[in-house]
């Protein structure tokens, strides 16, 4: 058994966890980027200024990324935990390709440009927050290896660079000298 076996196998949730944890999981592993993407995609067609840029950003950062991240799985697929066997299972998964894992890639784009939108705030640390939880999930509902959610936040995080890059935020007005 390999590394990303055992590091599978500590984080999943085995069947004789809480429901507590099984729900939060579950939760984090889809809803929680359901929610969060559609407000902040929702804020670039609604909202002005800062919100509207982020918006944008993040929309472009998440289409770019999840259509990477699934030509990847194409070109080079890679089994999920259920076909060779391992963990539990608490989410209905097809036999898809594992690496990288798309949520995890849309999640971390989000992530990443929410944290570059709004790195004069302490809200910016809910975009990272916000990739972990969604990673964390994916693997402890046993949908995921380790190694597809750490491949899927950096395919996520360079899409929002390229995001950043090519939709720009509105400029800050330079700071004057006394």
């Amino acid at each position: 058994m390999n590394l990303n076996e055992h590091a599978f196998l500590a984080i999943n949730l085995g069947s004789q966890a809480s429901a507590l944890w099984v729900w939060l999981a579950k939760e984090a592993a889809t809803q929680l980027l359901n929610i969060t993407g559609a407000a902040v995609v929702l804020g670039g067609v609604l909202g002005r200024g800062r919100w509207r840029a982020l918006g944008r950003q993040a929309a472009l950062a998440m289409a770019t990324g999840f259509g990477l991240a699934r030509l990847i799985g194409h070109l080079w697929p890679q089994p999920r935990p259920q076909v060779l066997g391992l963990g539990h299972q608490w989410l209905a998964h097809a036999a898809t390709a594992s690496l990288p894992s798309a949520h995890s890639t849309a999640a971390a784009a989000l992530g990443a440009v929410w944290w570059w939108a709004l790195r004069d705030s302490p809200w910016r640390w809910a975009g990272p927050a916000l990739a972990m939880l969604v990673g964390w999930g994916r693997v402890a509902v046993g949908v995921h290896f380790p190694a597809d959610v750490l491949a899927g936040w950096l395919v996520g995080a360079a899409c929002a660079g390229l995001a950043l890059v090519v939709l720009p935020g509105p400029r800050q007005a330079p700071v004057s000298q006394p």
